[in-house]
């Protein structure tokens, strides 16, 4: 999953044999953890993260669980699976301030994705 996304932008961490929870059902499973913390101006006009891990899994034979699936201005949500294996996705972002036009948004950038075996 690491090499569908930029390997200069941001700080990219990877944590093995971790504890991931389930954001449906808050069961925690044994899995491993990618998280990636940056600017969003640090990807231009192209996808964010989160859209290159899911286009990048989807063409690799992975498929969304829509259950999961949430998208609003200040991130979005989704899950894919494929055999044994489901991924849990959220990103976070600073999607401004409708109510106030003079609002600089805050170019901090979040992706966590949590892997576990099972359906």
């Amino acid at each position: 999953m690491a090499a569908l996304l930029p390997a200069d932008t941001g700080q990219l961490t990877l944590t093995r044999d971790t504890v991931v929870s389930d954001p449906r059902t808050d069961e925690r499973l044994p899995g491993c953890v990618l998280r990636l913390v940056a600017g969003r101006s640090a990807f231009g006009t192209g996808p964010l993260p989160d859209q290159r891990v899911r286009d990048g899994l989807a063409a690799l034979g992975w498929r969304e669980h829509l259950q999961y699936a949430a998208d609003g201005p200040d991130g979005t949500a989704f899950a894919l699976w494929r055999e044994s294996a489901t991924c849990f996705g959220a990103a976070q972002w600073d999607g401004g301030d409708d109510a106030d036009p003079s609002y600089v948004p805050r170019d901090d950038y979040l992706l966590v994705v949590g892997c576990v075996t099972g359906p």
